[in-house]
């Protein structure tokens, strides 16, 4: 936006008289900024989406696209998506999140962040923010009941480390991975990231075309799931599997997603254990 525009938006939010964020954030970007592109993306998916005052023309369309391709793709491979969608408020795209290293968030205002380098391919990310407004929708009592087995399965063993470290790969979380019995460093921080982290894996294995997937795009550096699975024995991926169980019980994904995820740990259970005997250390 040109400086012009951007005092004649400041002239128009001074005569409403609304102190300007809230009138700047809900009529200034959808009346005076957005685009015929992005306002057909937003019909499209029942939600108005917000971006930069600064973002213009074709780099409004792009963004308003890249929230269509997720919200199309990701629909498209998950049978819960409407349901879970309707806890989403709106939609912010921004070049760079409060935690620079984050591809998204769910605020509890029910505003889901997207950071604007994400594709098609992130479909995961999506999911995994989706799993936090489901989870914030559910009653207190169901939330009581779920929290208490949950924690039962993973024995509470997270580690309240800062998000900067979670997103790092390192030797020292594989055993974190084991005690709290997950399957990334992220979802070993705390328990609502350990149940957003177990059904962003359902989503991977229900959308992978081999039985082998990658366990999150927010680092290359992350192992592959089966790798993960390799490296631990089969009490620990019972309990991974049990949790599958739970959040399906609790509407986090269908029953054909819940026993295709199963399947599919147990198919890498076996073949884990094949590889070890043929060749035993």
């Amino acid at each position: 936006m040109n400086p012009k525009q951007k005092l004649t938006l400041a002239a128009i939010i001074a005569a409403v008289g609304l102190g300007g964020g809230w009138f700047a954030k809900e009529y200034g970007d959808e009346y005076y900024l957005a685009t015929p592109t992005e306002q057909a993306v937003e019909q499209k998916i029942g939600r108005q989406i917000f971006l930069s005052w600064d973002d213009e023309g074709i780099a409004r369309d792009e963004k308003a696209r890249l929230v269509e391709t997720l919200y199309v793709e990701t629909r498209q491979h998950w049978d819960y998506f409407d349901r879970q969608w309707e806890y989403i408020s709106s939609v912010e795209v921004l070049d760079e999140l409060e935690n620079k290293r984050a591809l998204g968030r769910f605020r509890k205002s029910g505003i889901l962040e997207l950071k604007s380098t994400l594709d098609k391919r992130d479909g995961s990310m999506l999911v995994h923010e989706l799993a936090h407004a489901w989870h914030r929708s559910l009653s207190r009592s169901e939330e009581d009941d779920f929290k208490v087995r949950w924690l039962a399965i993973s024995n509470n063993a997270y580690h309240f480390w800062p998000i900067e470290k979670a997103v790092d790969q390192t030797q020292s979380c594989q055993r974190y991975l084991r005690e709290a019995a997950t399957v990334d460093c992220y979802g070993a921080r705390n328990f609502r990231e350990d149940v957003a982290t177990i059904v962003e894996t359902v989503y991977s294995l229900a959308t992978t075309e081999e039985k082998v997937i990658t366990a999150s795009k927010r680092s290359k550096e992350y192992a592959y799931f089966d790798a993960v699975l390799h490296e631990m024995d089969s009490e620990i991926v019972e309990r991974v599997i049990k949790k599958i169980h739970l959040a399906a019980e609790f509407g986090f994904y269908s029953p054909a997603e819940e026993m295709n995820a199963v399947e599919i740990c147990r198919y890498l259970i076996d073949k884990a254990h094949f590889t070890r005997t043929r060749n035993p250390p």
